[in-house]
């Protein structure tokens, strides 16, 4: 390396250096995707990084910082992948018993039954704590981030039907099993950090629903908070075949972004404002089913 490129990586490092930490442990999390170590290796790797970082000074204390910190993100990758891959409730296919269930997002409705993620804290009084896919009989639905309790019978993912695998759809998030439950009953909400989230998205909600019935309001929450539920099946459809279904999960990470930085209020006003104009949901709509690819 010439003198100049090295002046050069210095001050980059001695201006960024938050950054570069942040990015090595950033880096560490992703490698945990392709390659899974023991929990003693990675500490290890960081304990040897930050004994070097204690004995030496400028760029190679950095260095070393950045290799301690690129191993706790992938011992702590490594643990997080290795728990989505287990399942402590498959031991229990087949039984029936008491649980306790958080909901984690917006229930499904079909004609068949209610479908809603969820993750279990306690079932046959015995704590869990895993995700898994929450089937309730057709009529009423939770909302998100209540708790229930429910009388349910654990079971396997469907298998393979009409081209959709389940099985590997709810594997890709961390689901191995499914809760059937006969009846339930909501005994509360979550609090915390993801309490005040569901209240900010309820507000959110309100704001948009306030002067919208109809397609258009399901057009208008759809694109604002990423929800298609209340969407109808030739909504959806005229969606995908315009090729702008993204923009529902697109929204959603916007307004998550603006709840995570607490300009969800501000937020909410222009949301408001959006959704009482005259044909905001009814325009979206009419260009999405005008476009070539939705006549198709």
């Amino acid at each position: 390396m010439t003198s100049s490129a090295r002046q050069i990586v210095v001050r980059v490092a001695a201006l960024h250096w938050p950054a570069l930490l942040i990015g090595s442990a950033c880096v560490g999390m992703v490698l945990a995707v392709w390659v899974s170590v023991p929990s003693s290796v990675a500490i290890a790797v960081a304990l040897v990084g930050a004994v070097a970082a204690a004995a030496l000074d400028g760029s190679r204390r950095l260095a070393a910082l950045a290799l301690a910190l690129v191993a706790v993100g992938l011992g702590w990758g490594s643990l997080r992948i290795d728990a989505l891959e287990r399942s402590v409730l498959a031991a229990d296919l087949d039984r029936s018993g008491d649980a306790r269930v958080v909901t984690l997002g917006p229930a499904r409705t079909s004609a068949y039954s209610t479908r809603v993620l969820a993750e279990t804290r306690s079932f046959r009084d015995r704590p869990v704590r895993e995700r898994v896919l929450l089937k309730l009989p057709v009529g009423r639905s939770p909302p998100r981030g209540a708790i229930l309790e429910a009388r349910v019978r654990v079971t396997e993912p469907s298998p393979e039907q009409n081209g959709f695998d389940e099985r590997s759809w709810l594997a890709h998030q961390g689901i191995h099993v499914v809760l059937r439950a006969s009846d339930w009953r909501q005994v509360g909400r979550r609090g915390g950090i993801l309490g005040l989230g569901d209240r900010l998205r309820e507000r959110v909600e309100r704001a948009v629903s306030r002067g919208t019935s109809g397609v258009r309001r399901g057009v208008v929450l759809g694109v604002v908070l990423g929800e298609d539920e209340d969407l109808s099946a030739d909504a959806r459809n005229d969606f995908r075949a315009s090729g702008l279904y993204h923009l529902l999960s697109v929204m959603q990470m916007v307004i998550n972004e603006k709840a995570s930085r607490g300009s969800m209020s501000r937020y909410a006003l222009i949301v408001a404002s959006t959704a009482r104009a005259p044909t905001s949901g009814s325009a979206c709509l009419s260009t999405i089913r005008q476009s070539p690819s939705s006549r198709r």
